[in-house]
């Protein structure tokens, strides 16, 4: 009989707390200036360029708990050309219960993009920000200075028979 009480009780608070939680949650990316390419990093989805439009998050696999708040940390990389780009991990919290109240109250994340500056070796090109163009790589011939005997390079390649 205990144990019946028991597991019923702890059926009864496990539902309740179940019922309880926030699982929606709906982001929003804004940039100044408009116009911005975001993408997620990892699974290199394009969202859309900026302001993009609501992008509703469930709860599921990744769920991570922040200051008590469950929600999920994204990866977002932003580009636009003549701007630096932005990699930045952002906390969309599961703030909502229902999906409906969660787009209307979306998460927004605003970022200022910061225009490439012109480098002594010209113009910065958007991926390498930090570095000028890359260079071809230099080829280097390793000649031996001291051949062993029976190895030494032919000027006339040799013909058979003679």
């Amino acid at each position: 009989m205990k144990t019946r009480m028991l597991l019923t009780i702890g059926l009864i608070l496990c539902a309740g707390s179940l019922a309880a939680r926030n699982v929606f949650g709906t982001f929003q990316v804004l940039t100044e200036p408009a116009g911005a390419k975001v993408s997620l990093m990892g699974s290199n989805r394009f969202l859309g360029n900026t302001p993009t439009p609501v992008h509703p998050i469930e709860m599921g696999r990744g769920v991570v708990w922040y200051g008590g708040i469950p929600g999920r940390v994204l990866n977002v990389l932003i580009t636009m050309d003549g701007y630096l780009p932005i990699n930045q991990a952002i906390f969309v919290p599961f703030s909502q219960r229902d999906h409906r109240e969660a787009r209307r109250n979306p998460t927004v994340f605003n970022f200022h993009m910061q225009r490439a500056q012109h480098h002594q070796y010209g113009y910065r090109h958007h991926m390498y920000p930090w570095h000028p163009h890359p260079q071809p790589p230099a080829y280097y011939y390793l000649l031996d200075p001291e051949p062993s005997p029976g190895t030494h390079m032919r000027s006339k390649p040799r013909r058979r028979g003679h």
